[in-house]
């Protein structure tokens, strides 16, 4: 897990203008497959079926090193009235700068951000997986991120928001297209994009699925047919062929 972590971050600092993904070559990490939803299938209650190709996303802006409002290890989030700002999420062993690890004090606080103060709180924490991507993001466009949904208590049974594995959110200024082709480079994640509302959802799962959504608050879900999922395999051939 922290060695996972040390590459993904590394990765992140060092290049602040290019969106860090795992190396799929190292230790406990594996590539995600893509999957497509039915029409019947809700965006955080499905079960994947076969992937599909995708051309790459587009290389999102890079935000200026020299101005950043966000700093390194750090990540600012707003949800109404609520924000926590430049809080530390990564901790760095002072002696070795390649071990790190998500901070426990920012696991507890994000958790509570996230919870669903209506219905008494939150039970479960917030994977660190999603800490670790909702930090790139922030990393990414220099911004605090708007958090519109996180944790629900009473959600049905299926649905990551009531597991405390998934968040809606924005970022101010940046197309939320933009941020969900972006994000399709994370491994293992549920990806949804509501123009209407101009959001995107995020969840971490087993495999990866993309959906658009096009119906507006309250109403029934309006699925997009036709969108791409995963990456482009390349075909492999045998020797001397």
């Amino acid at each position: 897990m922290r060695l996972l972590l040390a590459t993904l971050l590394l990765s992140a600092c060092a290049a602040p203008g290019q969106l860090a993904l795992p190396d799929p070559g190292s230790a406990g990490t594996t590539l995600g497959s893509r999957t497509r939803l039915s029409e019947s299938e809700r965006s955080d209650e499905v079960t994947p079926s076969k992937a599909e190709a995708e051309p790459p996303a587009a290389e999102p802006p890079r935000p200026k090193a020299s101005d950043r409002k966000i700093k390194p290890y750090r990540i600012s989030l707003v949800r109404g009235r609520k924000r926590i700002d430049n809080v530390v999420v990564i901790e760095v062993d002072p002696t070795d700068p390649q071990r790190m690890w998500i901070s426990k004090r920012a696991r507890k606080l994000i958790t509570d951000f996230l919870a669903d103060e209506k219905h008494g709180g939150v039970d479960k924490r917030v994977p660190e997986r999603l800490i670790w991507y909702l930090y790139l993001v922030g990393q990414q466009y220099d911004s605090p991120i708007h958090v519109l949904s996180g944790y629900r208590s009473k959600e049905r049974s299926t649905s990551r928001h009531a597991h405390a594995r998934a968040v809606d959110f924005r970022v101010p200024g940046v197309d939320p297209k933009e941020i969900w082709e972006a994000l399709k480079r994370f491994d293992d994640v549920g990806l949804g994009w509501y123009p209407t509302s101009k959001f995107v959802h995020l969840d971490v799962r087993e495999k990866s699925a993309y959906w658009i959504d096009d119906s507006g608050p309250g109403q029934r879900a309006r699925y997009r047919k036709g969108v791409p999922q995963g990456r482009e395999k390349k075909r492999r051939t045998r020797a001397g062929r």
